[in-house]
């Protein structure tokens, strides 16, 4: 389930950036079910599985900070890439 959150954050990012609601919607769509089908899930086992760490917000918070985690090392990696000087010309 972590790594689902982790793919839908990482794709709910990238939605926020399009401006035409309609078109944030259809790439919305495309997008989750481009993650069920990479975990081999649906929205209706993902949403079950949501319900149940909602019922465990223990855990969810637990699974929420690994995920923050996760995220924070991404970007950090990306932030590395993007400002590495260019010493080869």
């Amino acid at each position: 389930m972590q790594k689902i959150l982790y793919d839908i954050h990482i794709a709910d990012a990238y939605i926020t950036t399009i401006g035409d609601a309609d078109s944030a919607k259809k790439v919305s769509s495309a997008y989750y079910k481009g993650i069920y089908k990479k975990f081999k899930t649906d929205s209706v086992r993902y949403n079950k599985s949501m319900d149940y760490y909602y019922q465990n917000p223990g855990l969810l918070t637990d699974m929420y900070d690994r995920i923050k985690a996760d995220l924070e090392k991404t970007k950090q990696k990306q932030d590395t890439i993007s400002v590495k000087p260019v010493t080869d010309i």
